[in-house]
């Protein structure tokens, strides 16, 4: 064969299995006799990985299960004190299912039954015989920061994992994996389209990876969003099929215009260039717009407008929510674990819980939405309180950090009245209303307590991330 003359090693066809997929048996088995190996069947195990078996059912899920019994030996939860069962928890039982779970999606009965043994476990239960929890289980996972034991869930665990392969889609352009993805679901590999339609309906593993993308945004973590594309100068980036700016393809986002458009395979430099720092916008319609497209098409301009990844640096992803840029899945796993845990943990509820929790309203979106549009902020309102108020703390000088505090403490505030407004009063004040608010209570604050914005009401307005010269300032924001 090819491969032995190559490389100078001799296959054992005694080892070696053929498959076949929508080919009758007795054809396989022929193949096989002539090669001189045995026949397979799925499911079959390569690398330690299945090949074959539909992995959102339970049974699949056995090997994982077995380990797990294995190493929860009942001499162990009985003889090891609760700081001896603590770190085999952490290092042994946590990374078990990790093989596993970078590859494929765990059900939620898989999940609840693994979490069952590890607080069996951790509590000294073996067998059939459970020890009293002294402590909801959701709260010892949490972070050491949030008061628990940084043991964290095995949901964020695989949903972070999941997430990993978003981003190396991204940034592994050469490999013949993302190649192959492509082919099939299109250049954005069905991770940037709204169109569902694009996206083969046959469940398979890569569109498991991709529903991950909505159970994030059900708790209030936008993964696509915290992805930052540098396109460069635009030359190499498709300005319609790429996905490269607002979270997905523009072609998907304003579908009438695109179907306007005389060259549907224009770059980003086709249709618009910066020059000292000034934007200009090249269309090429194949008619006049006029009508309701005239309002699709400022939208259209408003969202390049605040596109920041443009310019003549080089070309690549960053992630937005890491100071390097690198999407890291203990990151992910620990902001993930502060969604899913923290609503479900005891304890008096504070105004930070109150105001900015993960299950938002539209209302409470629609103005954390306004105030970073407000300040020129480049992320997402979808996650934790924590990342809301260091958002923009990388670029920010000691004062302006300061401001920026007192604005999100401010937005806390009018949004905790504004609810209390609706329910005792059954009136409320709409987005843009509580948004002029803030922005009157917050300048009135800061300018009578503070020189660093001055009284210019309207600079404040515009421009309210431009406040001078930080030496000259003194903002007591206690």
């Amino acid at each position: 064969m090819c491969f032995e003359k190559v490389s100078g090693l001799k296959i054992n066809m005694n080892k070696s299995h053929l498959y076949g997929i929508g080919i009758p048996n007795q054809r396989i088995v022929e193949m096989a006799n002539y090669l001189g190996c045995n026949m397979g069947s799925f499911p079959f195990s390569y690398l330690g990985m299945p090949i074959g078996n539909n992995m959102s059912k339970k049974e699949a899920w056995n090997p994982v299960i077995e380990k797990f019994n294995k190493r929860l030996s009942d001499w162990k939860a009985r003889t090891l004190s609760f700081g001896g069962r603590l770190p085999l928890l952490k290092s042994v039982l946590s990374s078990l299912p990790l093989y596993f779970f970078s590859l494929f999606r765990a059900p939620s009965s898989v999940i609840i039954l693994l979490e069952n043994l590890r607080r069996k476990f951790f509590w000294g239960g073996t067998g059939n015989d459970t020890k009293l929890s002294w402590v909801k289980w959701d709260t010892i996972l949490l972070p050491y920061r949030e008061g628990g034991l940084n043991i964290g869930s095995l949901k964020s665990k695989n949903w972070a994992l999941l997430g990993k392969w978003w981003w190396r889609f991204r940034t592994e352009n050469d490999s013949l994996w993302v190649k192959v993805i492509k082919s099939i679901y299109g250049r954005d590999g069905g991770l940037g389209s709204l169109d569902s339609n694009i996206v083969p309906r046959r469940v398979s593993v890569w569109k498991k990876i991709i529903s991950i993308g909505n159970d994030m945004s059900k708790i209030g973590f936008d993964l696509q969003a915290h992805f930052v594309r540098n396109i460069g100068d635009g030359s190499g980036v498709l300005f319609w099929q790429d996905t490269w700016v607002g979270g997905c393809n523009l072609k998907s986002k304003f579908p009438r215009l695109f179907r306007l458009e005389t060259n549907v395979l224009a770059t980003v430099k086709d249709r618009m260039q910066v020059i000292n720092n000034s934007r200009s916008f090249q269309w090429e319609w194949s008619r006049e717009i006029s009508g309701r497209l005239n309002g699709e098409q400022e939208q259209l301009i408003l969202l390049l407008s605040s596109f920041s990844g443009i310019g003549s640096g080089t070309e690549g992803w960053c992630f937005s929510l890491n100071s390097s840029g690198i999407y890291t899945c203990k990151q992910v796993s620990g902001l993930l674990d502060s969604l899913l845990l923290s609503d479900n943990t005891t304890g008096t509820k504070t105004l930070r819980n109150n105001c900015y929790h993960k299950k938002l309203c539209k209302t409470a979106s629609d103005v954390w939405l306004g105030i970073h549009k407000w300040w020129n902020l480049n992320v997402s309102t979808s996650h934790g309180l924590e990342w809301i108020r260091a958002s923009g703390y990388g670029n920010m000088s000691s004062d302006k950090k300061r401001v920026w505090q007192a604005i999100v403490w401010t937005t806390c505030y009018i949004i905790w009245k504004n609810r209390n407004q609706k329910i005792f009063r059954n009136d409320s004040w709409a987005p843009p209303k509580l948004i002029n608010e803030i922005q009157i209570k917050t300048f009135e604050w800061i300018s009578n307590r503070s020189r660093l914005i001055g009284k210019d009401w309207h600079r404040w307005l515009l421009n309210p991330s431009n406040l001078g010269d930080p030496r000259r300032n003194n903002l007591d924001t206690g």
